[in-house]
């Protein structure tokens, strides 16, 4: 997609006054992975916007494959809206080894808050997926 599409879908997913618009922006600037996105969904995913959009930005975050997202993918484990901790963790497993790192760190750190237990959490479903993987 041209870089003015990405911009329009930016500025939709800024400003748009449909809830709805902007979480099909946010899923599409995902989709797209453009590095110019990583800012803007950022601050979609932050807190004062609607759950549903912080979410689905939270996922698209992860779809970018971006390593500047991972420092607010950590912070948003912690979140109170369960459906945005998840979608944080997922998103973390979704960028790879880079993300890996951080979740590890965390998981290390025997804090006894939200973040550590989906971050021990994420570690394991990628264990468990390890592990059953056929050995070819």
């Amino acid at each position: 997609m041209r870089d003015e599409g990405i911009r329009r879908l930016i500025r939709v997913l800024a400003a748009d006054q449909r809830v709805e618009v902007r979480v099909r922006a946010a899923r599409t600037l995902g989709l797209l992975g453009h590095p110019a996105a990583v800012g803007p969904l950022v601050a979609a995913a932050g807190w004062g916007q609607p759950s549903a959009l912080r979410a689905v930005a939270t996922t698209a975050l992860g779809e970018l494959g971006s390593a500047k997202a991972v420092p607010t993918l950590v912070l948003l484990l912690g979140d109170p809206t369960l459906v945005v901790a998840d979608a944080a963790a997922l998103a973390l497993l979704a960028l790879g080894p880079v993300s890996r790192t951080a979740l590890e760190e965390l998981g290390r750190a025997g804090r006894a808050d939200r973040r550590a237990a989906y971050a021990v959490a994420a570690l394991n479903v990628t264990r468990l997926a390890d592990y059953s993987a056929p050995n070819i």
